[in-house]
């Protein structure tokens, strides 16, 4: 945009400091950014596996909080800000100065962050980092086992035809019912039903949607499975992973 901005960068091991610029109607090139690699400090932090057969890995990753979104709970990742193959403890070393959210299993690994408000350690959690801090996450995140997608998007984005199509997830062992929000490809909530019911005798959901847009649209589904308490409380059991149930509706016009 054109006007005053502010431009940060982040990488592994470099600080980027805020540098002010005013952006003319035209554009502006050729922006010099000042960078050192000795203020950096470290994120560390604990996971636990909640309930993960099958699975004892998972990895943690630093979002810019300035572009993480709360309602998907998701941003763009900064190569390297990442700690890979986490069994317990982790740390992440190299990372600029600047206010971060602490994403626990959020890469493709069958395992997500337990979603029952109820328990500690479900929460996103946020970090201030410091130049040359070193900086303890307070909280042990709760990692359990994902709802598995079966289709669209359980491998990558999938390309649907234009017309009806078919949600599908793994059932539950458990639960009550489901709760399925759909996103477009701006992050914004498309449809919201928190009442889908449980099915028996089946290891499958299926939830049959039209889109409203087709033409090379995006969409991503996402479900979580509830069970409800005496006081007909919910308590979230699971959830589909934050990457999967992509799809692309249609052909994209030829440009």
């Amino acid at each position: 945009p054109r006007g005053a901005v502010t431009v940060v960068g982040y990488l592994l091991g470099l600080h980027v400091p805020p540098t002010a610029i005013d952006v003319p109607a035209d554009g502006l090139d050729d922006v010099v950014l000042d960078a050192t690699g000795d203020t950096v400090g470290s994120v560390a932090g604990s996971v636990q596996f909640a309930n993960a057969p099958g699975a004892s890995t998972t990895t943690v990753i630093l979002v810019p909080d300035s572009a993480f979104n709360p309602e998907t709970t998701r941003g763009p990742s900064v190569a390297g800000l990442r700690a890979a193959d986490v069994t317990g403890g982790f740390v992440i070393a190299g990372v600029p100065p600047g206010r971060y959210a602490v994403l626990a299993a959020f890469e493709n690994d069958r395992l997500v962050r337990d979603p029952d408000t109820g328990i500690g350690g479900t929460a996103i959690a946020r970090v201030d980092v410091g130049v040359n801090e070193a900086v303890e996450v307070a909280q042990s995140f709760k990692i359990t086992e994902a709802l598995a997608v079966i289709s669209p998007g359980a491998q990558g984005i999938e390309d649907v035809p234009e017309g009806e199509i078919t949600l599908t997830w793994a059932d539950d062992s458990s639960e009550d019912g489901y709760e399925l929000r759909i996103y477009d490809g701006f992050g914004d909530v498309v449809l919201t039903d928190i009442d889908v019911p449980r099915v028996t005798g089946g290891a499958q959901v299926r939830y049959p949607w039209t889109p409203d847009a087709g033409d090379g649209a995006l969409y991503q589904f996402r479900v979580a499975s509830y069970r409800e308490d005496a006081d007909g409380e919910r308590r979230y059991i699971s959830q589909t992973e934050d990457l999967r149930g992509v799809f692309r509706v249609g052909t994209p016009p030829v440009q």
